[in-house]
């Protein structure tokens, strides 16, 4: 893979800069004028709406990026597909809301979860937009187009939160931001994209739409099952950490892996239309920067977790920070495989992607319900134990034989970003062993953290990780 493959990734990292700043400020002023039981009652509805969305897109937009050829008729029965799906997902949420809202035991859910259903309803109008220019690696509309939704997003939000709305400021942050993304993103429409549904081939999508769809549910009814179970049998307050904890360990993929995530897949079916021989070391990068970036950063976040909630949450969040350090935890290990799941969707292995989400967040889901009576700390170091242990059970084989690459091979690939994290990130284990209390030694928190970065840039220059950083390089010079 040479520099020229990853100037996509660039531009889409570069870009997604003030969009990141947007969201983080947002973070930060919503954290002191919301309570932990308001993003409780708001992480309820935002897990059964993601589901609604899910199989609303069920997985067209894979089918878009991974198809060799692909036509104006069958984006048409894409978008048939969406419709129909959205609509059904749509109504469907809409009547559930009371049902969902009594098993928890909060009405306030009934008219949250009814207004996010028109949420669901209306997606399907930029998706298809969206998928397109993806596939063709113009990401810099999509993060422009995100950029402007998110930041009336959060105007919308601090706006009403300020006005004392609670969770409600969430849900109207959340449909302005469908609403003004599908408007933002049609001035980027490609002539490709039809205006109007079609039937002609319905059946192709739907064949292999259902095992992306089925993967990706699967897939987030695993991340957030942790959250459901305990909005039923602890306090919307407890939830509430919980999901402000998982909120902020999923920082790293809005500050990295969205980035690249959304290149992976297009740069691999690219590869695999072209015939390109290089597949291999494409897949040995890739693996490079994954974990060059993934590792340093739950390593640092776990380590700094409490001054990082308290500048980032305020005082009133300090609970969280257990929790975050073993979300953290967790995360080093599903950080392994976490680029391999975009890989295989774009060699059109989505079987393949299915059957692990499947089986592995059925063990996820089976854990915590047996842990859960034991406190939600024992929930989660349970499902990080048991979730880590599948997972490289079922992926290394997969890699082995659907990849080509030796079971060997791929963990020799392992052992550089390992070398790096470990001494870039051992000031601050340092730090924090004797100097445990950064209140009182901020200057030298400052100047550890800025060793450990000066020793990170060092050592991944030596890397295969290190094109990244050139293309970045590269395209800041461009720009300016």
């Amino acid at each position: 893979m040479n520099k020229k493959n990853f100037n996509a990734f660039a531009n889409s990292f570069i870009s997604k800069y003030l969009n990141i700043l947007v969201q983080l400020i947002s973070m930060m002023v919503l954290a002191r004028l919301l309570t932990p039981e308001d993003y409780g009652l708001y992480s309820i509805t935002f897990i059964f709406t993601l589901f609604a969305s899910l199989l609303k897109e069920f997985g067209v937009a894979g089918y878009i990026i991974k198809e060799e050829v692909i036509t104006k008729e069958k984006l048409a029965s894409c978008f048939s597909l969406m419709l129909m799906a959205g609509t059904i997902s749509a109504i469907t949420l809409y009547f559930l809301a009371t049902p969902i809202a009594e098993f928890y035991e909060r009405e306030t859910l009934i008219p949250m979860l009814q207004l996010l259903a028109l949420n669901v309803g209306l997606s399907p109008f930029g998706t298809i937009v969206d998928s397109m220019l993806r596939r063709k690696m113009e990401f810099f509309p999509l993060t422009l187009c995100s950029l402007a939704s998110s930041t009336l997003s959060s105007a919308v939000m601090i706006y009403l939160a300020y006005r004392g709305n609670g969770a409600m400021s969430l849900v109207y942050g959340a449909l302005a931001q469908t609403i003004s993304y599908i408007v933002f993103i049609q001035a980027f429409r490609p002539s490709i994209v039809p205006k109007a549904p079609s039937l002609k081939y319905f059946g192709d999508v739907f064949h292999y739409s259902k095992y992306s769809g089925t993967s990706n549910i699967f897939g987030q009814l695993g991340n957030y099952s942790s959250e459901l179970i305990v909005g039923k049998l602890y306090t919307m307050e407890i939830l509430g950490f919980l999901s402000k904890a998982n909120s902020v360990v999923t920082m790293f993929n809005k500050l990295f892996f969205d980035a690249m995530a959304q290149v992976i897949s297009p740069l691999i079916a690219s590869t695999k239309r072209s015939n390109n021989p290089e597949l291999m070391r494409s897949i040995e990068t890739i693996t490079n920067v994954q974990l060059n970036f993934a590792w340093p950063f739950f390593m640092l976040l776990g380590l700094l977790s409490d001054p990082i909630i308290y500048i980032l949450l305020g005082e009133q969040w300090l609970e969280v920070t257990n929790l975050l350090i073993i979300l953290c935890i967790s995360r080093l290990g599903y950080s392994i495989f976490q680029h391999i799941n975009p890989i295989l969707m774009g060699l059109g292995l989505a079987k393949s992607v299915m059957r692990i989400e499947v089986t592995s967040n059925i063990s996820r889901i089976t854990v915590l319900l047996l842990t859960a009576q034991h406190g939600i700390e024992t929930m989660l170091v349970s499902v990080a134990v048991v979730n880590t242990v599948l997972r490289i059970s079922m992926y290394l084989p997969l890699v082995n034989s659907e990849l080509q690459i030796p079971i060997k091979t791929y963990l020799s690939w392992l052992f550089k970003p390992l070398f790096c994290t470990l001494i870039s990130v051992s000031p601050v284990a340092l730090t924090r062993t004797f100097a445990p209390e950064w209140q009182n030694n901020i200057a030298l928190y400052i100047a550890v953290m800025l060793l450990t970065m000066a020793t990170w840039f060092v050592l991944l220059s030596r890397q295969p990780a290190a094109i990244v950083l050139d293309s970045i390089m590269g395209n800041l010079t461009n720009k300016k």
